[in-house]
C-alpha cells in the first residue's frame, strides 16, 4: 500500500497505478512500456521478495519464528513492478512460476535493450590493463 501511495505521487495523478495483473498480462504491459519509451524515456522494473502474510493490510511475519532465512518457502513470492513514472504495473511471481516468467521476461528485455547507448570512455595512456 505505501508503494501504491508513492507511485501514485510520482505519477502525477494521470493515468496510472493498476492493481496486480497476472503474469502474461505484466509481461504485455511491460512490453507497452518499453516500446512508448522506446526514443525518449525510461522504464524501471523493480523485483521484492514477499514474505509473511497480509493480515488488515500489513504483512506479519511467519509464526514459525523464522526471520526469513533460506529453507523450503512454500508460500515463496516475488512481486515484480515496472513504471515509466506515468504507468505502474504490478505482478506477483509465485516459486513454481519463476522460471517460465523469467523466461519470457529475459526475451523481452533482448527484444528492447537494442537502442542503449554505448558508454562514453576516455582514453588512457598506457595501452595494457593490467595491475601487476
Amino acid at each position: 500500500s505505501v508503494w501504491l501511495f508513492l507511485t501514485g505521487v510520482m505519477s502525477g495523478g494521470g493515468g496510472g497505478v493498476r492493481a496486480a495483473v497476472s503474469n502474461d498480462e505484466f509481461l504485455t504491459e511491460l512490453t507497452k512500456l518499453y516500446k512508448t519509451n522506446r526514443d525518449k524515456g525510461s522504464v524501471w522494473v523493480t523485483t521484492k521478495r514477499v514474505t509473511g502474510q497480509r493480515r488488515r493490510g500489513k504483512t506479519v511475519a511467519p509464526k514459525d519464528g523464522g526471520g526469513g532465512g533460506g529453507g523450503d518457502d512454500v508460500d515463496a513470492r516475488c512481486l515484480v513492478r515496472a513504471t515509466d513514472g506515468k504507468t505502474t504495473v504490478t505482478t506477483e511471481v509465485r516459486a513454481g512460476d519463476s522460471a517460465a516468467f523469467q523466461k519470457s521476461y529475459v526475451t523481452i528485455l533482448k527484444a528492447h535493450t537494442d537502442n542503449l547507448k554505448a558508454k562514453q570512455r576516455g582514453k588512457k595512456g598506457g595501452g595494457g590493463g593490467g595491475g601487476g
